[in-house]
């Protein structure tokens, strides 16, 4: 590491304590400084939560208290209005894969078919002027086959007033999606830029896809959707959808940072996850009222993907002693956990509108950390690649001349035998005459010099139409394909007309001999000729030269 980088080492530091100075100011000073409560109030929101009546299978229970679970399939529920009621009044229903009937004093006024009962909606249900002191019935009927309905808090108020608490309840989830979605479009944009199979695209384009599908689950799980001219199906059926396809690109994240000895497992899991996406779809189009009872087999699977996980951590720490997945491990098991409170939560209640709160955080967390792990990877390994790349050039570049060396040479001699037969090949050679006279009487810094101005010329001369090598102390060469002689004619006569201006100016003078040969290379003896040649080429032209005068 250079001195300049050490330098600037502090600057993420710096950075990460202004940032929480910043945010500790911005605290301190919004509750220091006085300010004025300009919130939009929508009116009062009161639960009526309270002294119900409950009929199931002929039983009646008195004085229930919401939110409840009752071990039935149906129920009904009876409870007196207040006397006195806002304008506008509306109740705010929950409902969860159930269809909804409401009376007032035995009058229908809202109906909601089972056809049409599936997700979780909320129900804004008119109350028509005069029902003060009225008694309110509402019948639910559950679309699950098990004896278990769950009854959520129902919300009373003007509809201003419940519509914007609903909107109030879903804003964390709302952000929440929100921020993963522009996560997963940057991830997803970081994978367009890079290329390669070490750059760790494919890595992104996991987490990127999975985040765009974890922010369509969680904003479509929601009731957000019910405030925007959404249809209610398409809602539901996207979120069943990405939640059943939600399991696929994280897996595949995981695979990439296991050993190969389990990347047939987590491929099993995969397969068996897209074969559950089909079977959804398949039963959507017949039904779309089947897919909660497909819901424990995505659970099912997830579960199974979650120990496939934990078995591959143990034995690599155990059998194979590798201490490996450290971050991936935490925020895996941070994410386990909240899906495991949050399906527990589920089965208890699945009328809860917020039963999937700790495993929208553990997202949150879970692809945070991820992205930046792998961000912080994929930087290594860019910087690893630019070193290959930078000692690859200088393996092959000679470090004088900065045209290509010896070892460059030699390796395109071979390419070009592998490649063979060519139509047409020209090899030129130099020899920088006087190299020795002029390191013993003027000293080797001229010498380098006339080594370097050498180079300079045969490479403006020739680097349009070949390779310029620097192959020993003096001598130097150029090797084209298919070079038009009236081309390899102009190339010659700008060199020499090069060497010409350069002597004109500079002393000691270039004295550079040189020579060339083409023809067609069929054999690797006709390339051995060939070279023979332009090397006989360039001793003619050597032998009639004149030594430069020093």
């Amino acid at each position: 590491m250079t001195i300049k980088e050490k330098n600037f080492q502090f600057i993420p530091a710096l950075f990460l304590i202004l940032l929480v100075t910043g945010t500790a100011v911005l605290l301190f000073l919004s509750n220091l400084l006085p300010h004025a409560n300009n919130r939009f109030e929508a009116g009062p929101v009161t639960t009526f939560d309270t002294h119900w009546t409950i009929t199931e299978e002929g039983l009646t229970s008195s004085d229930i208290n919401l939110p409840t679970s009752l071990p039935d399939t149906r129920a009904t529920l009876t409870n007196t209005l207040p006397d006195t009621l806002p304008e506008d009044a509306v109740l705010g229903i929950p409902t969860a894969f159930q269809s909804l009937t409401v009376f007032i004093d035995g009058i229908e006024v809202y109906s909601l078919p089972a056809d049409s009962a599936f997700g979780s909606l909320i129900h804004t249900v008119s109350i028509p002027s005069g029902s003060e002191g009225k008694t309110v019935t509402l019948a639910f009927e559950s679309l699950y086959t098990t004896p278990n309905i769950s009854l959520g808090n129902i919300s009373l108020g003007s509809r201003t007033a419940v519509l914007f608490g609903q909107l109030d309840h879903d804003t964390g989830s709302l952000l929440v999606s929100l921020i993963i979605l522009i996560i997963g479009v940057l991830l997803l944009a970081v994978s367009g830029l890079l290329a390669g199979p070490k750059t760790g695209r494919y890595r992104f384009v996991c987490l990127g896809t999975f985040s765009v599908l974890a922010a369509l689950w969680i904003l479509t799980d929601s009731n957000f959707l019910q405030f925007l001219p959404f249809n209610s199906t398409s809602g539901v059926l996207l979120s069943f959808y990405s939640f059943t396809l939600m399991g696929v690109p994280i897996i595949q994240f995981i695979k990439l940072s296991s050993h190969e000895r389990y990347h047939k497992a987590y491929d099993i899991i995969t397969l068996l996850m897209l074969a559950n996406f089909l079977l959804n779809l398949c039963v959507s189009t017949v039904s779309v009222l089947y897919l909660p009872k497909l819901l424990i087999i995505t659970h099912a699977l997830l579960i199974s993907a979650i120990l496939l996980f934990l078995w591959c951590l143990v034995h690599s720490w155990v059998k194979c002693h590798e201490k490996r997945f450290n971050t991936l491990f935490a925020a895996f098991f941070l994410l386990c956990a909240a899906g495991i409170i949050d399906l527990v939560r589920f089965y208890d209640n699945p009328v809860d509108n917020d039963n999937s709160f700790f495993f929208k955080i553990g997202l949150l967390v879970f692809i945070a950390i991820l992205g930046l792990s792998s961000i912080k990877d994929s930087l290594n390994l860019f910087r690893d690649a630019v070193h290959v790349e930078i000692y690859k050039k200088l393996a092959y570049t000679d470090s004088t001349t900065q045209l290509a060396n010896r070892t460059a040479y030699e390796r395109d001699l071979e390419c070009i035998r592998s490649a063979l037969p060519i139509e047409s090949l020209t090899i030129v050679s130099f020899d920088l005459n006087n190299l020795k006279l002029t390191n013993d009487t003027l000293g080797h810094s001229v010498g380098d010099t006339l080594i370097i101005d050498s180079g300079s010329c045969i490479c403006a001369s020739f680097k349009d139409c070949g390779t310029c090598y620097r192959i020993g102390g003096d001598e130097f060469c150029v090797i084209a394909e298919n070079l038009a002689p009236e081309v390899l004619k102009n190339c010659l006569e700008v060199f020499d007309a090069s060497i010409y201006n350069y002597n004109k100016a500079h002393t000691p003078r270039l004295d550079i001999a040189r020579g060339y040969s083409c023809g067609p290379v069929h054999t690797t003896g006709d390339l051995d000729e060939l070279i023979r040649r332009a090397d006989q080429a360039m001793y003619a032209c050597k032998a009639r030269s004149h030594s430069s005068e020093i």
